[in-house]
Formats: C-alpha cells, sequence, structure tokens
C-alpha cells in the first residue's frame, strides 16, 4: 500500500456510505516476479486499518465479478487510470458488465496515481 492508494480509498469513501475494499488472492496476482511484496493478510490487515474503510476482506477470485454479484454495490470506484474502460487484462471490462447486470453504478477518483511497481523498482 503506498500514498496513491490511501488517497484512493478516502476519495471512494466519499462517494457511498459504507466503504469496502477487497484484496486480490495471492495467487491472482498478476504484476510479475515476487509481487506481490506483501502477503494477502497483511494487505488485507493494513487496508482494514485505515480510518475510512469499513471493511476489508481478500477476495476469492481473481476478479471482482462474484463479489460484486453478492455485494450488490450501489456504487463501484476505480481509479482514474479505468475512465475508458480499457485494461490489458481485460477485468475492468468483466467488472463493467457485472455492475450493469446488477444494476450498480460505476465510479472514479481523481486522485494522485502511483504504479506500485515503478515505486519498487525505482527504490528497490
Amino acid at each position: 500500500m503506498h500514498p496513491g492508494h490511501i488517497k484512493y480509498f478516502q476519495a471512494s469513501k466519499e462517494m457511498g456510505d459504507i466503504l469496502v475494499v477487497t484484496v486480490t488472492p495471492d495467487i491472482y496476482v498478476d504484476k510479475g516476479p515476487n509481487r506481490p511484496v506483501f502477503n494477502q493478510s497483511l494487505r488485507v490487515e493494513s487496508i482494514a486499518a485505515l480510518e475510512c474503510v469499513d471493511y476489508a476482506a481478500i477476495n476469492k477470485w481473481p476478479t471482482a465479478e462474484e463479489t460484486l454479484r453478492l455485494l450488490r454495490p450501489d456504487i463501484y470506484v476505480k481509479g482514474q487510470e479505468f475512465e475508458k474502460l480499457e485494461d490489458k487484462t481485460g477485468k475492468i471490462q468483466k467488472e463493467h458488465k457485472v455492475l450493469e447486470e446488477i444494476g450498480a453504478e460505476m465510479r472514479f477518483t481523481q486522485e494522485i496515481v502511483f504504479s506500485s511497481t515503478e515505486l519498487l523498482n525505482k527504490h528497490f
């Protein structure tokens, strides 16, 4: 977790009443070798400790699709880097389709964006 994540969570919380954050399970993190740096338990505990987060959990699946179907949020928030609904993995497109299915709204934060990969490569 880095400052960009914290700003993103804070901005997300302002868009709704309850902020639920899920963490990608270690086995589905596709950021390259030696990732994630911190295991899923440490990541979710760190996020849960933030004042703006009401609930934090480890997602069971590679994408948020099934979690969205289970939680049925009114609003699903992503960072502005996903505003064009494009990502090379295709995950954002699948999630957007589920949001349409359940009648939820997708919103985007406009916070500073950091890349965890770039930060790790630069400082380690």
